[in-house]
């Protein structure tokens, strides 16, 4: 039994310290050199034979979603298990354990049964098979530990002799070593406690490899938790072309750093990370298209299709967030009505996008993300492609910080939504191109980046308020949850309580966009990239101005030679 284990939930939380003998096997077989101080005793051993498989996806799924998936297959039971890495400190291992008993003798070339760990395993692997990894035969001793006065176990000592079986090894792989777990009963500090003692006795070395890592070592694999998509730093002198494919790249790495925890549904930030670089992507491709090959344009379509899957999902997750409140606190007798409906739509809105993320065309969408940005072989071929990126991100920022300001002025807090909207995303995208431009641009842009999400964020919270107030008339409407009078009048009132809420923020608008615009981090970004930008240009005028006057001359002088044979002849 694992300590803080959830009930009903199959989870549970494995506190640890493993150690090796210092002078080989000796100390490690039997109970010989396990002396421990008062006021520990030692009860009697029990022996067993364990066997292990481990499985991944042939793109690593399980392992990116930060687990190991084992089968532990003990006598007639077999235990499928999802073990965290390791998230220890202090020479303790510290590992998440999902586990659920599956049918005996215990199987997975096809995907495992629904459960605690099954089902889990099912959405992050999606369509792709499991195939084995390695396999680990054990020959473990275990000895509970208790106190001199009694009372429940506190830790349980372990000794293993394990062989590794890795496919296409000719030869196993065999080591032994102690492991000191942590039992309901006990504590850390117990554990701690027990390792350094026999860690103090000369005969054992603390170690923080786990079995699994080991498995890994013997079978020659060498998974990463996050893809890699080629590099991802650039400065002013590095050429546009692998300057904005670094930036893509970042919006790759991240959309498939992401893809697990969206795909497992247990963390909103998952998600909403993925959908934002989904956006960046799509901003990016819109902003850079003329150093792009022009199949970024079919990309971005297809982002904004998986942007739409995406958005879907957490739209209604922040409506959740928003009413779930109002039903808690039972002011809204109907609320709760219209909570159901908005979370059995999120549920159908999610099984599509696992849909879209196990689809042929996901794939393809990831591997034409790949192809576009891969590094290239040799120099950009065409000259916009070549120019150092120093050249063109300054200017660049400089007209979207522009358009900002020209729109924003225009606006007012009654103006429509879909302008409101429109500023939104010109904020966002100027946003996004003074943090992707960073290290091309003579100045920082920190501070003004943060003037950007404010605005940015006023804005959105106009947006969600709208789409609230929006889906509320609709459910009101059309849902047949709202089966009495007093619960449609109840989402009136959220309605009524949505409109005023967006009227007080339409209040805001002009202070929100003069703190903007008057922002003096703002200010200087512009003034500091206008003076490059000058600067820039006088330096390359002379040049321009020697070649004019040389052609100038040129043509005089073809003018005057041909007067002269005119007046000869």
């Amino acid at each position: 039994m694992k300590r803080y284990a959830s009930p009903g939930t199959g989870m549970a939380q494995e506190i640890e310290r493993k150690l090796v003998a210092v002078d080989g096997a000796s100390p490690l077989e039997g109970d010989a050199g396990l002396s421990l101080p008062a006021p520990y005793l030692l009860d009697e051993p029990l022996r067993r034979t364990i066997r292990d498989e481990y499985f991944d996806t042939t793109d690593w799924r399980i392992y990116r979603a930060g687990f190991a998936l084992r089968l532990r297959r003990e006598g007639r039971q077999s235990l499928l298990v999802l073990k965290g890495l390791d998230e220890g400190n202090d020479g303790r291992l510290v590992r998440t354990e999902i586990s659920q008993v599956v049918p005996a003798p215990g199987t997975l070339k096809d995907l495992p049964p629904a459960g605690p760990a099954g089902s889990r395993i099912r959405l992050l692997a999606g369509t792709a098979p499991l195939r084995s990894l390695f396999r680990l035969r054990s020959e473990r001793m275990t000895r509970n530990v208790t106190r001199v006065d009694g009372g429940s176990a506190l830790a349980e000592i372990a000794i293993d002799r394990t062989v590794i079986h890795a496919p296409g090894k000719r030869h196993p792989i065999r080591f032994r070593e102690l492991e000191i777990e942590m039992l309901p009963g006990g504590s850390p500090e117990d554990v701690d406690r027990l390792a350094e003692s026999l860690i103090a006795g000369g005969d054992f070395l603390p170690v923080r490899v786990s079995k699994f890592q080991r498995g890994l070592s013997a079978a020659g694999l060498a998974p990463r938790l996050f893809m890699d998509v080629g590099p991802l730093v650039f400065d002013g002198n590095t050429s546009s072309r692998e300057a904005v494919s670094a930036i893509l790249r970042r919006q790759l790495a991240r959309i498939l750093e992401r893809e697990a925890g969206t795909r497992l549904g247990e963390d909103d930030e998952a998600l909403h990370d993925m959908r934002v670089a989904v956006r960046r992507a799509r901003t990016f491709l819109r902003l850079f298209s003329e150093v792009l090959p022009a199949r970024g344009g079919p990309l971005r379509e297809e982002l904004g299709w998986l942007g739409d899957c995406l958005g879907a999902v957490r739209d209604l997750d922040v409506q959740v967030s928003m009413l779930a409140p109002v039903v808690q606190g039972g002011e809204v007798s109907g609320a709760s009505a219209y909570l159901e409906h908005l979370q059995g739509e999120r549920e159908r809105q999610r099984d599509g996008l696992l849909r879209a993320l196990d689809s042929r065309r996901y794939a393809r969408l990831i591997a034409s993300f790949r192809t576009l940005v891969r590094p290239l072989s040799g120099p950009p071929r065409r000259t916009a492609e070549r120019r150092p990126v120093a050249t063109y991100g300054p200017a660049l920022v400089l007209s979207r910080t522009a358009g900002v300001l020209k729109l924003g002025r225009r606006l007012g807090g009654q103006s429509a939504d879909e302008e409101l909207h429109r500023l939104r995303i010109r904020v966002k995208r100027a946003r996004y191109a003074m943090e992707a431009l960073g290290p091309a641009l003579p100045t920082g842009t920190r501070k003004a980046v943060a003037a950007c999400v404010a605005l940015q964020d006023y804005l959105g919270a106009l947006q969600d308020s709208n789409r609230g107030r929006g889906r509320g008339t609709l459910v009101a409407l059309e849902s047949p949850a709202l089966d009495s009078r007093q619960a449609v009048l109840d989402i009136g009132r959220l309605i009524t309580a949505e409109e005023a809420k967006q009227q007080t923020l339409r209040s805001g608008y002009a202070k929100a966009y003069r703190r903007f615009a008057r922002d003096p981090a703002v200010r200087r970004l512009r003034q500091s990239l206008k003076a490059h930008e000058a600067k820039r240009a006088a330096a390359t005028q002379p040049a321009a101005l020697r070649v004019e006057v040389a052609n100038g001359a040129a043509w005089e002088d073809k003018v005057a030679t041909e007067k002269m044979e005119l007046t000869n002849d």
